[in-house]
Order: structure tokens, then C-alpha cells, then sequence
């Protein structure tokens, strides 16, 4: 619950300042960045779902197998709109000088929406690893999933397809599979994914040996 909570007080911090630009250039410029923050907590919404449905708090009242079948589509649903949560990085692109506001400001605030972003995909990520024992079978599928994920915010940015696409123009979402930058990024973004899940179970681990110590 820590974690969730710094998640939404980043949220809020960062929704404000978009507010007080906003209010300074008397328009909503960049409210693309609030959507996308939106759509990075879908993640871990479905997360929560899920971990609801598994302690019976969500009405479902079937048998242990069908639950688990029936639970299938939430996680495809985490999955598809897991890369949302680090897209927002690559929203960097949009970065440039717009007086009255200060370079510096928005420089700030772009990175404040980042950051949060990659915190809420950690976090949602770092709760499905959570379901598993074996800690080879955590290790096969943050690389698996960090790869998707980095293909994900490939076919965000580049080709400017969104999750739904995937029900909508499933074909769409491989056509770049054929295209070497396509496999490059896909290939960096899931190496700087998969390193901020790293640091943040190394940081996560000595705090709990911290803990414990004391």
C-alpha cells in the first residue's frame, strides 16, 4: 500500500504543476500527458483487480480452476497496457522552449510525469512477479515481459498504435517485427525496464535486511 500511495501523491504533484501551467499560458497545452499518465495506472489497477478477485473480495463465486481461467484476461489486459507506464520516458521527445514557461519547469515536470510512470509499471510489474516461487521463473518472464514491454512503447511512439489495437488491428502489431531498429529499440527499452526493476528489488531487498536488523 506504501507503494501505491507514493504513486498517487507523485501523480497528484505532477497533475498540479500541469494545473499551474495551464493557468500561466491560459490554455490546456500538454494534456496528452495527463491521458498518458491515466493510461499508466491501468496496469496496476488490473493488478489490484486480480489480487482482489484471488482473496474473494470482488463477488466471484466460482470454483479454484475457473477462477484462474477467468482471471486469464486480466492478465493479458496487464500485459497489453503494461508498456504505458515507461512510455511516458518517451514523452521527452516533446521537450522544447515555450515561453512564458520556463525550459527548466517543463524539463522538470516532463520528467516528474516519467518517473512516475516507471514507478507504476515497477510496481504493477513487481506485483505479478510477487505470485511466483522459483526465482528462475521470475527471472524468464521479467525478461520476457521487459522485451514486450519495450516493443509496446516501439509501437506507441513510432507507429503510433495504442493497446486496444491489439484487438482492433492485431496484424498491425507485428508488421514491425521485420524492421531492425524496431527490434534495437525494443531490445534498449526492455534492458532500461528490466534495470529499473532490478533497482528497485535490490532497493527493496536492503530495506527489508535494514528492517529486519533493526
Amino acid at each position: 500500500m506504501p507503494l501505491v500511495l507514493c504513486g498517487v501523491l507523485a501523480s497528484a504533484l505532477c497533475v498540479l504543476a500541469w494545473r499551474w501551467r495551464c493557468t500561466l499560458v491560459g490554455r490546456p497545452a500538454l494534456a496528452f500527458l495527463t491521458w498518458n499518465l491515466f493510461l499508466a495506472w491501468v496496469p496496476l489497477a488490473l493488478t489490484a483487480t486480480r489480487a482482489l478477485s484471488n482473496w474473494g473480495l470482488t463477488g466471484l463465486k466460482v470454483g479454484r480452476p475457473w477462477r484462474r481461467l477467468l482471471l486469464w484476461p486480466l492478465d493479458l489486459a496487464w500485459l497489453l497496457f503494461l508498456p504505458n507506464a515507461p512510455y511516458l520516458v518517451t514523452d521527452l521527445v516533446h521537450l522544447a522552449d515555450r515561453p512564458p514557461v520556463s525550459y527548466w519547469f517543463d524539463l522538470l515536470m516532463f520528467c516528474g510525469f516519467a518517473s512516475t510512470g516507471c514507478w507504476l509499471g515497477v510496481v504493477s510489474f513487481e506485483s505479478v512477479l510477487s505470485r511466483f516461487e522459483s526465482g528462475l521463473a521470475k527471472t524468464a518472464l521479467a525478461a520476457v515481459t521487459s522485451l514486450a514491454c519495450g516493443y509496446g512503447v516501439y509501437l506507441g511512439r513510432i507507429d503510433r498504435l495504442n493497446s486496444w489495437d491489439a484487438l482492433d488491428a492485431p496484424i498491425a502489431l507485428l508488421a514491425p517485427l521485420t524492421r531492425p531498429g524496431a527490434l534495437a529499440f525494443s531490445l534498449a527499452f526492455a534492458v532500461f525496464f528490466g534495470l529499473l526493476l532490478w533497482a528497485f528489488r535490490v532497493a527493496a531487498g536492503a530495506t527489508n535486511v535494514s528492517t529486519g536488523d533493526s
